[in-house]
């Protein structure tokens, strides 16, 4: 089949036309729009008017459609502008957007905002971690801080672990509190947990000391099975002195069971 091209027809963007295939035969990627050649909505002219060139980031649109040749690009402001938390890699042959990370250059809060818990500091017009949050062990998003995190002030901390203070450059849980299990969040000390100094304890269950750095109640009380409170002891040794009978049974098996409760947490 024998393609005919009218006359009129020069192969380029702007010349008159009939259908789609007036212009795109010579010139890829255009269309007949109003009886005129042009470039197919993704698409630009080119410096000559001669062929049709991907639009890039900053060149002038309409909508996001004329924009979205680019990956993770729309329009905004009447230019093709890189989403929210991306940037234009101007080192690369294609044009494309590049999603930021901490430390990276910004203007914005919203520069970074496709980094979880992170903020565009004021200072350095770099992406970092907001107050309250640290680095991930590869550097690549922002995680709740821990005690152990260094830190530069109170805040640093107790925005997101509760019970604790910023000391000596790291946090560290309030008197009456320790790490939990996993090392993620501040709990109040029981009886059975370590301690220091007896106001680690004091502070947490009312009637408790700190021996040989465990939480234990003071003499003459006993713990609650949930370790929280410390109460008056029904039997005291010194209320049942050893006979030639001895201690009644039910007095023994208390005694017995305050040795298991010891045993237990030393």
């Amino acid at each position: 089949m024998l393609l005919v091209i009218p006359l009129y027809y020069s192969g380029t963007l702007s010349d008159p036309c009939d259908n789609d295939i007036d212009c795109s035969t010579l010139i890829v990627g255009s269309n007949c729009a109003d009886n005129k050649c042009t470039c197919d909505q993704r698409l630009k002219p080119g410096p000559d008017g001669s062929n049709c060139i991907p639009r890039k980031i900053g060149d002038t649109c309409l909508d996001d459609v004329e924009c979205s040749i680019i990956d993770l690009a729309y329009c905004d402001q009447s230019k093709c502008t890189c989403l929210p938390g991306y940037y234009s890699d101007n080192n690369s042959t294609n044009d494309v957007c590049v999603q930021r990370k901490l430390n990276d250059i910004c203007d914005t809060d919203v520069d970074c905002s496709v980094l979880n818990d992170s903020v565009c500091s004021l200072d350095s017009r770099l992406c970092v971690c907001d107050v309250g949050y640290t680095e991930t062990d590869d550097g690549t998003d922002c995680r709740p801080k821990q005690p152990g995190d260094p830190c530069d002030f109170d805040q640093d901390c107790n925005t997101t672990i509760d019970h604790s203070v910023c000391s000596s450059g790291v946090c560290a849980c309030e008197i009456a509190y320790l790490p939990s299990a996993n090392g993620a969040f501040c709990v109040l000390r029981k009886i059975g947990d370590t301690c220091v100094k007896d106001v680690d304890c004091s502070e947490a269950v009312t009637g408790s000391l700190c021996v040989a750095n465990v939480c234990e109640c003071q003499n003459g009380y006993m713990s609650t099975e949930s370790r929280t409170t410390c109460i008056k002891s029904k039997y005291m040794y010194r209320d049942y002195p050893l006979t030639k009978k001895g201690l009644n049974r039910e007095v023994c098996h208390y005694v017995y069971k305050i040795f298991l409760f010891r045993i237990h947490f030393h």
